[in-house]
Formats: C-alpha cells, sequence, structure tokens
C-alpha cells in the first residue's frame, strides 16, 4: 500500500514539472549568494562559513531528489554521466585509502571541500542535466550575470567611496574579496558571470541587450581592479575563441566588435594594474633566466614549486593519490616558498588527490561533454555556445588556480546543462 501511495505521488509529477523545479534549484542557489555579502560584513568567518556551505548543501539535496524523481520516470542515459559516476568512486576509493580520512570526508574549515561537498557538485551536474528548455537555461544565466553585476558594482562602490565591505575578522581591508574569502576566489566567479554576460548580449537580438553590455563591462571593471592575472588570461583566451566561432558562423560581427571594443577600453582605463601584469610576466622570465631554484620556484607567484611537488606527490601515490586535503601535510616534505593545501592548477590536484586513473577518468568526462560542442560549432545553440564557453572559461584559470566549495559548483552547473546538447542532437538525428 505505502509504494502504491509513492507511485501515484510520483506520478502525479510531471517531467515538465520536474525540469521547472530542476532550474528553479538553480536560480535559488544563485540568488542566495547576495544575502551572503550583508552576512559577511556583520557575522564571524565560522558562522558564515557554515551558513554558506548549508546552503550549497541544501542546493546539492533538492538537485539530488529532483533527478532522482525524473529519472525514476524518463530513466534517460547519457555517456557523461557514466563517466562521473566513475570520476566519483574514484574519490570515494581515495578517500577510504586516506590517511586523513575525515578531513577527506568533511574538508578543512577553509574551502570545505571534502568528499560530502563532491557529492553536491555531482547532485548539481544532474539536476542541470535535465534542463534543457531555452527559456529555463535563459533564466539562469541572466540570474548569473545579473548577481555578478549586482556584486561588481557593490564591491566596485566599496573600492572608489572607501566603504569597508569586509568581513571584521579581516586584519587590513581587501576592497576586492566581495562576498569570497580571497581576490582570486573572487576573481573565479566574476570571470564566468563576465562571459555570460558578453554572450547574453553576443546572441540577443533584442533591442535591450545593451543591458547584458553593461553587466558585462562593470563585472569587467571589477574583475581587472581584482588583478588576478589567471582570470584574465582565460576572459583572453575566450576572446579570442569567440572571433573563431565568430568567423565560422559569418555573423554576429556588429556584437564581436562591440565586445572587443568595450574590452580594450576598460584595460585601457585601468592601464595601470594592465601594466603591473607585463611587469610580473617580465620578472618571471628573469626568474627562469637565473636558472637559481629558489627564484625559479617563485615563477608565477610560487606556482612552478605547487606544481613540481604536486606532480611529485602524484607520481609517488598514482593509484589512488594521498586523499583529499592531504596535500598539506605531503608539501611539508619539500622546500616550499609558502605553506599551501593545494598546488593551484586543478588537474594537477586531482591526480595528487585521487590519482592518475581519476584525472584520466575525469578528462575523458570533460571531453564526452565539450568534445560535440567543437564538432557541431556551425550548427551549435546559443544557449549551449554560452554555457560551454563559461564552462572552458572556467577550466583555463584551473590551470592556475583552486576548487572552492562557493566557485566550482558552477562548473558543474553548467558542464550539467551542456551535456544535454548531445541527447538532443540524438533525437533530432532520428
Amino acid at each position: 500500500m505505502k509504494n502504491q501511495k509513492e507511485e501515484k505521488i510520483l506520478n502525479k509529477i510531471s517531467i515538465e514539472k520536474l525540469k521547472k523545479i530542476a532550474h528553479i534549484n538553480i536560480i535559488l542557489l544563485i540568488i542566495s549568494y547576495l544575502p551572503i555579502f550583508f552576512f559577511k560584513i556583520s557575522l564571524e568567518f565560522t558562522d558564515l562559513n557554515c551558513i554558506w556551505i548549508t546552503l550549497i548543501y541544501i542546493a546539492g539535496l533538492s538537485s539530488f531528489v529532483t533527478y532522482f524523481i525524473y529519472q525514476y520516470k524518463n530513466k534517460e542515459k547519457n555517456k557523461s554521466k557514466k563517466w562521473l559516476y566513475m570520476y566519483m568512486i574514484m574519490i570515494i576509493i581515495s578517500t577510504l585509502f586516506s590517511s586523513n580520512i575525515g578531513n577527506s570526508i568533511i574538508g578543512d574549515t577553509y574551502l570545505q571541500e571534502g568528499l560530502i561537498t563532491y557529492l553536491v557538485y555531482l547532485s548539481l551536474f544532474l539536476n542541470c542535466s535535465i534542463i534543457k528548455d531555452k527559456k529555463y537555461i535563459e533564466r539562469i544565466l541572466i540570474t548569473f550575470s545579473l548577481v555578478g553585476m549586482i556584486l561588481s558594482f557593490l564591491t566596485i562602490l566599496g573600492y572608489y567611496l572607501g566603504i569597508e565591505f569586509c568581513n571584521k575578522n579581516e586584519y587590513y581591508y581587501r576592497p576586492f574579496l566581495s562576498i569570497f574569502y580571497n581576490e582570486n576566489h573572487a576573481a573565479y566567479f566574476f570571470m564566468m558571470t563576465y562571459i555570460s554576460s558578453i554572450l547574453l548580449f553576443y546572441f540577443s537580438e533584442k533591442k535591450q541587450s545593451i543591458i547584458y553590455l553593461a553587466f558585462s563591462i562593470i563585472i569587467l571593471h571589477n574583475l581587472i581592479l581584482n588583478n588576478t592575472m589567471g582570470c584574465l588570461l582565460s576572459i583572453i583566451c575566450c576572446l579570442i575563441l569567440l572571433i573563431i566561432y565568430t568567423i565560422i558562423k559569418k555573423k554576429y560581427y556588429i556584437h564581436l566588435v562591440t565586445i572587443l571594443t568595450m574590452f580594450l577600453i576598460v584595460c585601457t582605463v585601468n592601464f595601470d594594474t594592465m601594466s603591473g601584469h607585463i611587469s610580473f610576466i617580465k620578472t618571471d622570465i628573469d626568474r627562469m633566466e637565473t636558472k637559481e631554484a629558489s627564484e625559479v620556484n617563485q615563477i608565477g607567484s610560487n606556482r612552478l614549486a605547487l606544481w613540481k611537488y604536486g606532480l611529485q606527490v602524484m607520481i609517488e601515490n598514482p593509484l589512488f593519490g594521498c586523499g583529499n586535503e592531504n596535500l598539506l601535510e605531503e608539501y611539508k616534505r619539500f622546500e616550499m616558498p609558502e605553506r599551501v593545501s593545494k598546488p593551484h592548477n586543478e588537474f594537477i590536484q586531482i591526480g595528487a588527490f585521487f590519482g592518475i586513473p581519476a584525472l584520466i577518468i575525469y578528462l575523458c568526462f570533460l571531453f564526452s561533454i565539450l568534445f560535440p560542442i567543437l564538432k557541431n560549432l556551425k550548427t551549435i545553440e546559443p544557449k549551449y555556445a554560452t554555457t560551454a564557453l563559461i564552462c572552458v572559461s572556467y577550466l583555463i584559470s584551473s590551470f592556475f588556480g583552486v576548487t572552492c566549495f562557493y566557485t566550482t559548483p558552477f562548473l558543474y552547473i553548467f558542464l550539467g546543462i551542456t551535456s544535454s546538447f548531445k541527447q538532443i542532437e540524438k533525437i533530432k538525428k532520428k
């Protein structure tokens, strides 16, 4: 009797309702970043962290339930999901072999990226894999861009007016943290919202599309002042890809020129910051020429040392890695320029944390989603071109960055949406 009642309840929920719920899950998660801004001003770090991770876990749980009911009713197949399942299995196995299982499951108190958080990433991906309707994807992109613009505007306002929007535990004022714990983390988020904004403008044929261009200008100005070089390099790479895409499509020329013009204007306005990046590159070149280990290790703000020793840990633990969040202890064995727990390269991080097989599976997972986009560039729908480029922007910056519980979810969200492209193509061919 109980099973029959449950089945009746499930039958009342249509596939269309589940898709609607799935997109609402993501919109609510994105919107939740706005009150975090005000929580950060008044709450202690530990309280803020607890609230934020709880919101993300709730989104993950809601996403899992939505997808579970959807799959029960629809039984949809997707090869990308198989790769993701395999990846999660490798993470679980690595966690079981970890020297600090508790830390690997829960994560550290700073970025909270334990096994539980990775399972939330899985849930968000699965939830978003069922969001195929143009109107739902567009709402997610508009909300994402709008939140990025609002947080950028507040950050710039605080900077120019000298208003200290910061956590009361900060020892000194750091104007470009926004709601995040580190300038680099803030840059990951704003970089993705910038890409979202310019592509909303790029593909829009409506007069009000100028609003999205305005969003992108505000976000870009904040991002350049933030001064995170990896994200600026990622944006430049994405703009080059957009130029190539425009040439292939043989349309959107005016929108492309407008985007590039605005980019150059904002860079020119922030010339001092941009010239600082050039000086930084010159310094790194000089360090390479010295060939002294201590100097070479400092290349890329100490990233070369982090990569080198991270790769060494990966080679020493090839099958299951050293375990999630255990790299801090491993790094103590080496002459590190600084004390960190991640190698500032997501791919080395995955190999060092979970092992080489996990890294290969993760790469196959990404390839299974992004290759069909590349193969169908001429016919790809704007919504998938947009979500794919957001993912690409994140992945380029991830060569120099770290995963975080509050920025990495967006990679899985947009990968999830992008993954449904293959399924739609198969249906059309039939």
